[in-house]
């Protein structure tokens, strides 16, 4: 099995979400490789990851990782907008979708063996510099 390149692995997730094509203003989604410490709605980060060491005899199984994605959509005081938005975005495929953003593709340039987008939680709010937004995080597996 081919080591995981996080650093690749990071950067085409951030690049394949910024394809997203925003609704009504035909732009695209700004994106980042890393949190954010000051958001420019709408916009996405990948988060962070968690791996599991010895899933199998042999050490066969440690590269599987799951990542997590955020998008924030509007400032909490926009709440029906950021709303309208995460409908869109969280749609499963066709160029709004986060989803297929990310899984055009699996390899994330080359840093993995495949991935697939494997949930979501959408309409949550979360406060970034003590600013809250309305937002969604995906899961990605990455092996």
């Amino acid at each position: 099995m081919t080591a995981l390149d996080h650093g690749k692995i990071r950067t085409a997730m951030a690049t394949q979400l910024a394809a997203v094509v925003l609704p009504s203003s035909n732009a695209n989604l700004r994106a980042s490789r890393t949190p954010v410490r000051q958001v420019n709605c709408p916009q996405a980060s990948v988060q962070d990851s968690q791996g599991e060491f010895d899933g199998a005899m042999g050490r066969g199984l440690d590269q599987a990782f799951r990542y997590r994605v955020r998008v924030f959509a509007a400032p909490v005081e926009n709440m029906d907008r950021g709303s309208d938005i995460l409908d869109v975005l969280m749609k499963p495929d066709g160029p709004t979708s986060l989803r297929a953003a990310l899984a055009s593709d699996t390899t994330f340039g080359g840093g993995c063996q495949t991935s697939r987008v494997e949930s979501y939680q959408s309409h949550v709010i979360y406060d970034v510099a003590g600013q809250q937004y309305i937002g969604a995080e995906l899961v990605i597996l990455v092996w």
